[in-house]
C-alpha cells in the first residue's frame, strides 16, 4: 500500500481499455489517481482516504468527521428554467419518451450543436428532463424524459 502511495510503476490490467479512456480523456494518465485523490483531501483539509486491498480490487474509503465539514455556497443556476427553448422542449416531450433525433424532428432544428447548447443541456442541467441511459450518456438508443419536476413545471404553464 505504502508502494502505491509513493512514485511506482503502474501497469493496466487491459492496456487496450487504458488507451481508449486515454483517447477519450476519460483517464488523465496512468498511475496517477492514488496521488491526485491524497493532494486534493489534503487541500480539502480532509483526512487521508484509507484504502483496502481485497479480491483483485482496490477499496477506498474517503472520511470527514464533525471537524472536517465542509459547507459550500449555491451558486444560482445560469439557466433560467422559464427559457422559451427549454419550454418548448418541455412541452414536445410530454409525456413521451423520445430521442434526440426525434426531438430536434419535432421542433424542426437541424443544428445539433445548437440543439445540445439551447435546449436540451439547459433541461438537463436544471433537472427538467432526464435521459433514460445517465450512466451511458451516449448509448446509441439513449432517450430523454421529463422528470417530476419538468412535468410540473410544464403544468403551470
Amino acid at each position: 500500500m505504502e508502494k502505491m502511495k509513493s512514485e511506482h510503476c503502474s501497469e493496466p490490467q487491459n492496456p487496450l481499455i487504458a488507451t481508449i479512456l486515454y483517447k477519450r480523456k476519460m483517464l488523465e494518465n496512468w498511475g496517477r489517481g492514488i496521488s491526485l485523490m491524497m493532494d486534493e483531501c489534503q487541500k480539502a483539509g480532509l483526512p487521508e482516504p484509507e484504502y483496502r486491498l481485497g479480491n483483485g480490487f482496490v477499496v477506498l474509503v474517503f472520511r470527514y468527521g464533525e471537524n472536517n465539514r465542509i459547507s459550500t455556497v449555491q451558486v444560482p443556476h445560469k439557466y433560467h428554467i422559464s427559457t422559451t427553448q427549454v419550454q418548448s422542449l418541455l412541452e414536445i416531450v410530454g409525456n413521451a419518451t423520445l430521442s434526440v433525433k426525434e426531438i430536434m424532428d419535432l421542433l424542426q432544428l437541424k443544428n445539433r450543436s445548437y440543439f445540445s447548447k439551447e435546449y436540451l443541456k439547459p433541461a438537463l442541467e436544471t433537472g427538467l428532463l432526464e435521459p433514460i441511459y445517465p450512466e451511458q450518456p451516449s448509448h446509441p438508443k439513449q432517450k430523454y424524459r421529463l422528470t417530476d419536476k419538468g412535468k410540473k413545471s410544464l403544468n403551470r404553464q
